[in-house]
């Protein structure tokens, strides 16, 4: 099978490390896989599309993964599709030594339903999954939430959809 793994981002971190993650699992599993970004990307005759955006600023439009898909919805329709939101806050980041303004940033990147609605809603049909995984926005904030654990997650999420 061809997967199709079409991931916003603007940084070298969580998102790329978990599309890494992936794409390994995906091959180990004999699937053909081809991966880049939503301008990079090509690759139309997939049999499945993995369509992944980190977020920022409290949007993922910053990534340019709602524009490739209002592009390609003809080229995504009737081909099952699964969604990955990478969000960089996490609860256990949030402290009560942290200032009120701070609190409530940081709350309200913890809205990951308003980001998944953000890219589900552009899609020619529902997605066949989604999820979230927890991302980093900085480097020393990778070991606060142990983010090589996520590994066996993000792998449960492909075995989940049959891949």
């Amino acid at each position: 099978m061809k997967i199709g793994i079409v991931f916003g981002t603007k940084r070298e971190g969580a998102t790329r490390e978990i599309v890494r993650w992936m794409t390994d699992h995906l091959q180990a599993q004999g699937h053909t896989v081809v991966a880049a970004g939503p301008a990079d990307f090509t690759s139309f005759d997939c049999d499945r599309y993995l369509l992944g955006t980190a977020v920022y600023a409290f949007s993922a439009k910053r990534t340019g993964m709602p524009g490739f898909i209002r592009a390609h919805r003809g080229d995504l329709q009737g081909t099952p599709a699964g969604v990955f939101i990478v969000c960089g806050v996490g609860e256990q980041m949030i402290s009560p030594e942290d200032g009120f303004l701070k609190r409530s940033l940081k709350n309200a990147f913890l809205d990951r339903q308003k980001y998944l609605a953000s890219i589900v809603r552009l899609l020619p049909e529902p997605p066949a999954s989604t999820t979230f995984f927890q991302g980093y926005q900085e480097p020393d904030d990778r070991t606060k939430i142990d983010f090589p654990s996520q590994q066996e997650q993000v792998v449960q999420w492909c075995a989940s959809q049959g891949l």
